[in-house]
């Protein structure tokens, strides 16, 4: 019987909340909002990709006021909150379908270790988040060469 030993992990009282959120997160993305087997898209939809020299996210966040979003890059991740109010007039009507999608949002990207979380831009326009995070300069992975002791 092979017996393994871990180490208690411990956890900081400032990361239960963001631990919370990203597992809620990860459920919602999995299970959907209800908890049943059918996967549900996330809000807001995003375009991550990576240059030379940074990490760049697109948020679609149609509708949603630029002042209602919060961008904050922390404990190696970049986290896009905020809440997109509902404007409807729904007195008198029928709705036979709806799926506009209202309320809190948040999503969150791991970030590799060479960001420098002093530069990071947010732009909104049309619609559309881009948040760039610029690497640092002179911050890359290198060869380790082995050494056989013989």
């Amino acid at each position: 019987m092979l017996i393994r030993r871990v180490s208690p992990v411990t956890v900081e009282p400032s990361m239960l909340s963001h631990l919370s959120r990203v597992m809620d997160d990860m459920v919602r993305e999995t299970f959907g909002e209800t908890g049943g087997s059918t996967p549900v898209r996330s809000f807001p939809p995003l375009n991550v990709w990576e240059e030379d020299k940074a990490i760049h996210v697109e948020a679609e966040l149609p509708g949603v006021d630029p002042s209602k979003i919060d961008v904050k890059v922390e404990h190696g991740a970049l986290s896009i909150s905020g809440t997109k109010e509902d404007t409807r007039e729904e007195k008198g009507k029928n709705f036979h379908r709806s799926e506009r999608v209202f309320g809190s949002f948040f999503r969150q990207v791991m970030l590799p270790e060479n960001i420098d979380p002093e530069q990071v831009k947010a732009e909104f326009n049309g619609g559309v988040l881009h948040v760039s995070v610029q690497k640092r300069n002179g911050v890359a992975a290198r060869k380790v060469p082995v050494v056989s002791k013989s």
